[in-house]
Parts: structure tokens; sequence; C-alpha cells
């Protein structure tokens, strides 16, 4: 009979190995070997990848967290820039107007929250509903009734595009879903607000959601070597999706897991229909936004009251990716001032290298121990939303 050390048990915050302190290395010469190699990744990653890299890097900072903040601390100078050209660019989307009505535009709290799931479409969602004119959205998620809740309400508004008089203002933050403290406070600002949930098969999330914790990771693996062997005197790799998702001594799902965590939909939902009526809450099929998106978008207008606008014609399929984008010559109508054109262009017709990213494949055996735990919690899902998703692939 084999027994599992302790020891053995695979490290499940950051990868597991040990490695030795040099005896013939004072502190001294550590810490300039490490801010050596620091500052020689750095020129090499934004000479390789400009300001992109930039921005990975500080996500990666406060995901790293060096000096033990919060994660909550976020660059609140930078956050308050808001500057005319962004907030011109937010503004997606409009009928004919003219100068007169670009007075009224004014930036208002939102009336719809998609608040997640992660990795389930919502990026799609965000920019799919923005074909409809009466609709605008932030550009960035807000992150405000999880991360940014002590800034008040002008911060919040702050963060919205400027919209008028009949637009829908809507923001998207997938981890409201999963965040205990945030329904009790998104009741508390507005009781009647309308939420919007995405999901797909649990098992394919906590897939897609693994891939982009690893490759946000990656990207600065060498800051990320540095803070381990500096601050732990340990190094270690990521490890596969199988090695951090089941336990390797008794082959159970580890429920601690983030990615495990994020997928358990009944749980959330739990939290959310203690504050909310079923009827301001609509869920969506991420399976179904992927292969056949206006009738998602249907779904949207009618749950928000509006006139159909969104069409078949409005989406292209792209076989590159695998998954449709807007038709941009179908799009949006042409509107006689400068400001208007401006703020309804996007920058690319379909969503970023982000998407559409290869997974890895899971072992029959390891997949078929995900549907059998995640099942239960499934069923209770479907239970309380009154419908089914076909998750059982």
């Amino acid at each position: 009979m084999a027994f599992c050390h302790r020891s053995q048990m695979f490290d499940q915050s950051l990868g597991s190995g040990q490695s030795k302190r040099c005896p013939k290395l004072s502190r001294y010469k550590l810490l300039s070997l490490a801010l050596t190699i620091l500052a020689f990744c750095v020129l090499t990653l934004v000479s390789v990848s400009g300001p992109q890299t930039i921005k990975t890097i500080t996500r990666i900072s406060v995901f790293v967290n060096i000096e033990g903040a919060a994660l909550k601390g976020v660059n609140t100078n930078a956050d308050k820039r808001v500057t005319t050209s962004q907030a011109n660019h937010d503004l997606q989307h409009g009928d004919q107007l003219g100068s007169s009505q670009e007075d009224d535009l004014q930036k208002n709290l939102p009336s719809v929250i998609v608040i997640g799931a992660r990795k389930a479409g919502t990026g799609a969602l965000l920019r799919f509903i923005n074909l409809h004119p009466w609709v605008v959205t932030s550009r960035s998620e807000p992150h405000y009734f999880d991360r940014s809740y002590w800034q008040g309400l002008d911060w919040y508004r702050s963060r919205m595009p400027p919209s008028l008089p009949h637009q829908v203002t809507m923001e998207k933050t997938p981890n409201y879903f999963v965040d205990r403290s945030v329904p009790e406070r998104v009741h508390n600002f507005n009781s009647s607000i309308k939420l919007i949930l995405i999901v797909r098969n649990p098992i394919d999330r906590a897939v897609s959601d693994y891939v982009q914790l690893k490759v946000d990771l990656e990207s600065v693996v060498c800051m990320y070597v540095i803070y381990k062997f500096y601050k732990h005197n340990t190094s270690g790799t990521y490890g596969s999706f199988e090695e951090r998702a089941l336990d390797k001594c008794t082959g159970r799902i580890i429920k601690s897991y983030d990615p495990i965590k994020r997928s358990l939909y009944s749980r959330h939902l739990d939290r959310w229909l203690t504050y909310f009526n079923k009827s301001q809450i609509l869920i969506l099929n991420g399976e179904n936004l992927k292969v056949k998106p206006w009738e998602e978008m249907l779904k949207v207008e009618r749950f928000l009251q509006l006139p159909p606008k969104i069409v078949r014609n409005h989406f292209v399929y792209n076989e590159t990716k695998g998954f449709y984008c807007v038709q941009t010559s179908n799009a949006v109508t042409t509107t006689t001032t400068a400001a208007f054109q401006e703020a309804k262009r996007w920058p690319e017709s379909c969503l970023g290298d982000t998407k559409g990213r290869e997974h890895p494949k899971l072992r029959p055996e390891a997949r078929k121990a995900l549907q059998e735990f995640f099942a239960p919690f499934n069923e209770r899902f479907f239970k309380k939303i009154g419908e089914r998703f076909d998750w059982n692939r």
C-alpha cells in the first residue's frame, strides 16, 4: 500500500521544488545578480513586445504582490485620468446625430452590469452588444464593486462612457460573479439594476482560465523567477492544468484551485439570488454565443427592452480564430460629425490575439473525473435557472 508523504503533495500555489542556498554568495551579490537579470528581462521584453509588455508587467506585478499589498491596490491617479479623446472613443455607436445632440452627452452610472463569468465570452458579448446604437459600454473593466468600492460613485461614473439620454450604459467586470462582497454592494447601489451572466461548460471554462493565468505569468517569467528566488528561495514551473486541478496522490479534484472554484456556478449564483430576483438576471449560453451570436444578442435586446437591431449579417465567421467577428461595414451608420466618427470606430473587427488560443487536451480519465465532479453542481445550476445546457462532452 502506497502512502503519499506531505512533502510529495503538489505545491498548489506556484509549483514544487526547492533551490538550495549557495554558501559562497553573499546576500548583496544575490540581490545584485537578481537586479541585473531583472533589468535585462525588462529591456528584452520591451524591445520585443513594446507597450503591450509594459501593460502586462503592470498587471502581473500586482498579481505577484511582492510587497504583500492587497490585490485591491490600484494606481488611482492613473485611473482618474479620463481624457476627452478616450471618452469620445468609448461612445461606440449612435443613430444619425447632429452637433446639438452632442451637447447632451454626459457620463451616467450603469443600469446594466455583465457580472461574469470569466473566460465564458464576456469580451465577445460586450463587443457584439456595442453594435446596438442604444447601448454604450465601458471600454475597460472598472472593478468598482470588488477593488475600488472605497473610491465612491463619482469615481465609478468617471469610468463610464459619455451617453445620450436614450442610451443604456453598461459595464462588465467578470470577477463580480465570484466575489462574495459584490452582490450586496450592487444591491445597495441599485436594487433594480439588470444583470447579465454568460456561462459555458465549466470544464472548458476552467481550462481557459488556467491558460490565461499561465500566459499572464509566463509573459514576465523572468520577474517571477527572481521574485520566487529572492522571497522564498524556491523555483518552479506553473505546471499543467491536470497537475494543478487534480491531486496527484488521490486523483480527486482540488476544489480550492481558483479555475475550479470559478466554475461552480450554482454556488456563486446563490449569493446573487439572495439580493436579486431571478427576473433581473439574464443567463446566456456561451457555447451558442460562439456559433450563433445573433441569437444570444436577441435575448439581450429583449431583456433590456431595446428594439432589435443586431442581425445575422452583422457577423462574419473567422476561419483562423474559429469564431464570429463583427462585420464592421454593416455594424454602424455613418454620422455627420468628426467627433462621432471617432466615437464609433473600434480598433479592430475581431477580438484580440488573446482569444482563440490553443488549449491543452485533457486525458480522457481526467476529463471524466472533472465531469463527475461538476455534474451535481451543474444540476443545481440548471434547476435554479430553469434551463439546461449540453455540458456532457
